[in-house]
């Protein structure tokens, strides 16, 4: 991925494909942390999720959507994954940040048609009689 990898639009496609391919389920949680972000942006504490927290950890960042916050200029800085801790948050960064949700929006859309189209046993990567 370093090779062919070089800005922060396709870091996160590619993060996306990867949640698609491993059948991630957890893009509702992965919404609501960039959606908080988007609706308190005077507010650094919305910017900053501790790691350790079980439903952040479980749910995004111990999976395939831990590549999608750090596309999205999220760092992990000790105990938190932080997007700027600053009082003004610019609004550049909000804008981008509106279209990043909506990829994920798309590529969650995307997710639960593959599943609903795979046949029984099927799990996306061509066994089953079902290719991506």
């Amino acid at each position: 991925a370093k090779d062919t990898i070089h800005t922060p639009s396709q870091a996160l496609q590619y993060s996306l494909l990867h949640c698609l391919r491993s059948n991630y389920v957890g893009w509702h949680v992965l919404k609501k942390y960039i959606t908080n972000v988007l609706l308190h942006p005077e507010q650094p504490t919305y910017r900053q999720i501790r790691i350790s927290n079980p439903n952040f950890a479980n749910n995004v960042w111990n999976t395939p959507a831990r590549g999608v916050l750090f596309a999205a200029g999220f760092v992990e800085h000790g105990a938190y994954a932080e997007l700027g801790t600053a009082d003004q948050f610019p609004i550049a960064r909000l804008d981008e940040l509106s279209r990043i949700l909506l990829s994920i929006e798309q590529w969650e859309r995307r997710s639960k048609e593959i599943q609903a189209e795979q046949p029984h046993g099927a799990d996306g990567y061509g066994r089953a009689g079902y290719r991506l």
